[in-house]
């Protein structure tokens, strides 16, 4: 039996025509978020609710995999993990249900730093780059009572993301 080794194997990015093909270079990285496409997994606020694989639009990945989520316009959903310190970045792919939807993008353990987004109706994958110990994670809060869009939250220990890495 053949056995394909998928590490280290380079990747090749197209423009948005699927031509002008390029080699995509980038350290190697690891998604510290298991199930980073289950909001259920997460920890959920009060007054949060999600509706997870949603028929209503098409995740970046091109499929009903993307979640809405409900809450009050105070609150939201979080997942934290242990963490020995130092760089850290979380990202997620956010998309409004009508835009203009504000909500914070923070982590659990620190809200020092934090990034108030305003949502558009295409999917944009924001980001917050802090560096810190012990605990992280990955908070989306204020989320309004008309809801969002999430699909695809990472947590790297780099300075920077790297590109998506979808874990189970």
């Amino acid at each position: 039996q053949e056995v394909i080794d998928t590490n280290n194997i380079p990747r090749i990015n197209y423009d948005s025509n699927g031509e002008n093909g390029h080699w995509l270079l980038e350290p190697t990285s690891t998604n510290l978020i298991p199930y980073s496409e289950d909001f259920t997994t997460w920890t959920v606020n009060a007054a949060t609710t999600v509706y997870p694989n949603t028929a209503e639009t098409l995740s970046p990945s091109g499929e009903y995999n993307a979640s809405k989520i409900t809450s009050d316009g105070s609150n939201g959903l979080y997942k934290a993990v242990a963490f020995g310190g130092g760089d850290n970045t979380k990202s997620i792919y956010l998309k409004g249900i009508v835009g203009g939807e504000q909500v914070i993008l923070r982590d659990p353990a620190q809200t020092i730093n934090q990034k108030t987004l305003t949502l558009t109706t295409d999917w944009v994958r924001y980001e917050l780059s802090e560096n810190q110990t012990s605990t992280i994670g990955l908070w989306i809060n204020e989320i309004p009572s008309n809801g969002i869009y999430m699909w695809g939250g990472q947590l790297e220990a780099l300075s920077y993301s790297t590109s998506y890495i979808p874990t189970l």
